[in-house]
């Protein structure tokens, strides 16, 4: 798994160092590992349910101070045995999804989920224009030891899709730990313009984060991105 390097945003503070990462004693960096999948639709339900076996792609983050006081970010790769359940639900303009893994380790059990709800109003006042509201919670076990940021949150979103000749979209949203109050807000525009060219706009915005924060190292790389690009 790739991380920001010292020069790269965003980032951790010290930077995840991924030259030094420790793998499990019954795992390595090339061991074959085992997937499988099985999926069904029931009406308006689809259901899927999945095992992985190996070693995972999804490291826990270690904090280590050597002895001059250092601090250092060294990710483990622990060898897993991972389950993992998604639910899906169509009922006219509402989406209801969920999706949970468990994983075990030889030290741990852990649980992860996202749970949430869409619903879209689609051709308001017959102008074409889609408007989907969304809203899901986060939640993974492993606390300031998980690789992401969002362990206990609430994140809400707005999507404007125009459904014109130009394919122009909109999304805005936004993330709230829910135990610092902490915010991420995600902002994403993209339209065609002539045949061949594409504008795609973001802008992400870090606020709130107190230091001992998981995103306080990022509380100065709120930015805008534009790409412009040609397709032939």
């Amino acid at each position: 798994m790739p991380f920001t390097g010292v020069e790269g945003r965003p980032r951790t503070q010290p930077a995840i160092d991924g030259d030094q990462a420790v793998f499990d004693k019954n795992g390595f960096a090339r061991q074959v590992a085992y997937a499988i999948r099985w999926s069904h639709s029931i009406g308006d339900w689809d259901i899927g349910l999945s095992n992985f076996y190996g070693t995972s792609r999804d490291p826990l983050i270690l904090v280590e101070t050597d002895s001059a006081g250092l601090v250092s970010l060294t990710p483990y790769y622990q060898n897993i045995n991972q389950t993992g359940l998604d639910v899906q639900a169509t009922i006219e303009s509402w989406l209801l999804k969920l999706e949970a893994i468990v994983r075990v380790s030889e030290t741990d059990t852990d649980f992860a989920t996202v749970a949430g709800v869409e619903y879209t109003f689609f051709n308001i006042a017959e102008t074409g224009l889609d408007i989907g509201l969304l809203a899901e919670y986060l939640y993974d076990s492993r606390g300031r030891f998980a690789p992401t940021a969002f362990q206990n949150d609430f994140f809400t979103e707005i999507r404007f899709a125009l459904n014109d000749v130009q394919d122009t979209q909109i999304l805005a949203g936004v993330i709230v730990d829910s135990n610092t109050y902490e915010q991420f807000y995600n902002i994403e525009a993209s339209r065609r313009f002539f045949d061949s060219f594409k504008l795609e706009v973001e802008a992400r915005f870090f606020n709130g984060a107190s230091a001992g924060d998981p995103t306080y190292s990022f509380r100065k790389d709120s930015h805008f991105r534009f790409e412009l690009s040609y397709h032939f």
